[in-house]
């Protein structure tokens, strides 16, 4: 009998304030945390972009060293989270004719491969093709045509893109490290891999990604992604509103914002002091509050207006699942629902995973985790096709149906 060979899968979630890693093990169907790292970014990144090349890779080297040590080998390939404006989705569609008797995953890449030409401009990276659904000789509806039968094949999809030089100063980094980023995902998607059921999926959802510099909203109907954006305002904001407002230094404001700061917005104001080395600061849980309070209501009219934008307003049945660091404020998930009228929960990254600890379990380790899984789904995806024969650039990336 064949010994079971554990797979590793490798999540890296780059982003403005902090890289987390996790690393994932699979054996006999069970997926296990092995290995998960936190450790601060130190100015290489800035809202999903490298800003400083040296810094991101000293940084990366940091986090990834420690993970090396704590799983006892080196992990080569590696999935990593983008994020930024200059991340998209677009519509597009296309038909292709079958020639053989079946379809089969070789048309269902070339049918991609045809129906994003042209699409993604030059200075523009295709990151994935999302299928919304297939038809066969006008019959639509369909899931995955594989071993169905019909002369003609049409599909209408989504299509993912981030600027070039984005994608490639990303690839640098791990690079320089001797890391193979084999994918880049967007950060709300990869969250919603680790925190959504697939009924939530089909039903209608949107995963709410609250970074340092950043908020990114992920649509998902009909069990697929619809559409992704990025709202330039993060937790960050917050602390900045509090150090301008309290005139003290973002380490302080980040202090009181952890310790003091709640979305419930109890008024209290009976005075709080503080010393941070030889200086005394006061204030009141009220003061504190109001100002979180105008900066959370500036972030959820972005994300409201992001959801009409792509078309789902009040069209969502499971309303909004909060991730990332900025979801682990006290009180936020009341406030958020309370401010966009829907229904919200806080996203806790459990899905398919056991032996996985408290501290990896909380918000802000969602996507380092989705994107993990989603390297796990693509190994057992390769492990199962049934089919070996060569397959285009297409085939190789975005495999058969989904």
């Amino acid at each position: 009998m064949n010994e079971q060979v554990p797979k590793f899968s490798f999540g890296i979630d780059m982003g403005t304030q902090n890289i987390r890693e996790v690393v994932l093990s699979e054996m006999n169907g069970q997926i296990t945390v092995v290995g998960k790292i936190e450790s601060p970014q130190n100015g290489g990144m800035s809202k999903g972009v490298v800003t400083n090349l040296r810094n991101a890779v000293h940084a990366l080297e940091a986090a990834s060293l420690e993970i090396d040590r704590m799983i006892g080998m080196n992990l080569v390939d590696a999935y990593l989270s983008i994020n930024g404006s200059n991340v998209g989705t677009a519509p597009t569609q296309g038909g292709i004719s079958i020639t053989g008797s079946e379809i089969t995953e070789a048309d269902v890449a070339r049918l991609k491969e045809f129906a994003v030409s042209g699409i993604v401009p030059d200075n523009r990276e295709l990151l994935d093709v999302i299928p919304v659904e297939y038809a066969i000789a006008g019959q639509g509806g369909i899931r995955n045509p594989i071993g169905m039968r019909g002369v003609k094949l049409e599909m209408q999809a989504n299509v993912v893109s981030a600027l070039l030089p984005v994608c490639m100063n990303l690839k640098e980094v791990a690079g320089a490290l001797n890391i193979n980023a084999l994918k880049l995902v967007p950060t709300a998607v990869a969250a919603g891999r680790a925190v959504l059921l697939e009924s939530q999926k089909e039903n209608g959802v949107a995963v709410v990604e609250m970074g340092a510099a950043t908020t990114s909203v992920a649509i998902f109907m009909e069990g697929f992604l619809q559409y992704f954006g990025v709202i330039n305002v993060g937790a960050n904001h917050i602390t900045n509103d509090i150090a301008i407002s309290l005139a003290v230094s973002t380490e302080v404001a980040e202090e009181i914002k952890m310790k003091y700061v709640t979305a419930e917005l109890i008024d209290n104001d009976k005075p709080m002091t503080m010393r941070f080395g030889d200086e005394s600061i006061s204030f009141t849980k009220t003061m504190v509050n109001r100002i979180v309070e105008d900066r959370l209501i500036d972030i959820f009219e972005h994300v409201k207006k992001e959801i009409a934008i792509a078309g789902y307003e009040k069209k969502l049945p499971e309303g909004v699942v909060l991730t990332g660091g900025g979801a682990e404020m006290r009180g936020i998930e009341r406030f958020a629902r309370e401010h966009m009228e829907v229904a919200t929960r806080i996203g806790l990254p459990l899905m398919d995973v056991t032996h996985i600890d408290n501290e990896t379990k909380k918000p802000r380790f969602a996507v380092a985790i989705g994107l993990a899984l989603m390297m796990n789904d693509d190994m057992r995806e390769q492990e199962t096709r049934v089919e070996e024969k060569p397959m285009s650039f297409f085939g190789k990336l975005f495999g058969g149906g989904r």
